[in-house]
């Protein structure tokens, strides 16, 4: 994502929130409030010692990864509509 705001010649975001919001604002994201969601699971996962509670994580990770592939996708349609050559 920081090299799509670099693309646009958009600020570097400090914080990920801001990042986002950039995302959504280029619609290449949908919701940054699920992507947040997926960042906290990512953390769960990082710093998990304990088996208890991590198959409800993966889970949930599950039913939320469509959104990381409609990202790219979204980047994937942007490359192939600005950017190609015919």
């Amino acid at each position: 994502m920081r090299g799509l705001e670099l693309f646009f010649n958009i600020e570097i975001s400090d914080t990920l929130r801001d990042r986002l919001l950039n995302m959504e604002k280029l619609k290449f994201i949908n919701n940054k409030e699920i992507w947040l969601e997926l960042r906290l699971l990512r953390n769960k996962i990082t710093h998990a010692y304990f088996p208890d509670g991590i198959k409800e994580v993966y889970e949930s990770i599950s039913k939320k990864s469509k959104n990381i592939f409609n990202f790219i996708e979204n980047i994937e349609l942007f490359i192939d509509r600005d950017f190609s050559i015919t």
